[in-house]
């Protein structure tokens, strides 16, 4: 099977989990295997989520998730910018590439300005960008990575979707 399909099927498993706990209350960790030897570990902290799926062929994503907030991930990489202030309220490793959730203090306009900005000061390339009344998207490539920063706002505040992936 395509890598990145199952990374994909992974990954919404795992975030279906991260619901699935967080809505049930979880409060201890608990551990599947699937028929084919993947495992998959939900663990809850508090308010924080966390799951980690390990692969039969031993692929690896780790995910965390709380509306408090989590840490940064210690590999994630640093000239990928992150918008001040902002609290990561999901980060995920998907060994290849990293996804971050954030909620932004700042309105929509002023938080795609700033990846943009800061994007072009890191070295990163502009592939393209879609602005909308509803979205902003901004695309960079930098060697053989690809950055995508998608930022939204609702009546609950402006959301950055940052993902930075190893290219094939």
């Amino acid at each position: 099977m395509d890598p990145l399909r199952t990374t994909i099927k992974m990954s919404l498993f795992a975030a279906g989990l991260l619901l699935v706990c967080g809505l049930a209350g979880c409060r201890r960790s608990t551990t599947v295997t699937a028929p084919d030897g993947t495992q998959v570990k939900v663990t809850q902290k508090g308010k924080q989520s966390d799951v980690t799926i390990q692969g039969a062929t031993g692929e690896k994503v780790q995910i965390s998730g709380s509306e408090e907030g989590v840490e940064m991930p210690k590999d994630f990489p640093s000239d990928v910018p992150i918008y001040p202030g902002a609290k990561v309220l999901m980060a995920m490793d998907l060994g290849k590439a990293h996804n971050l959730q954030l909620r932004c203090p700042d309105e929509r306009a002023k938080v795609a300005a700033f990846f943009k900005e800061k994007m072009k000061e890191n070295g990163w390339s502009s592939e393209g960008t879609i602005d909308t009344p509803q979205l902003v998207m901004v695309h960079g490539k930098k060697g053989d990575r690809s950055l995508s920063v998608s930022v939204t706002s609702d009546d609950n505040g402006t959301m950055a979707n940052v993902t930075v992936a190893e290219d094939k």
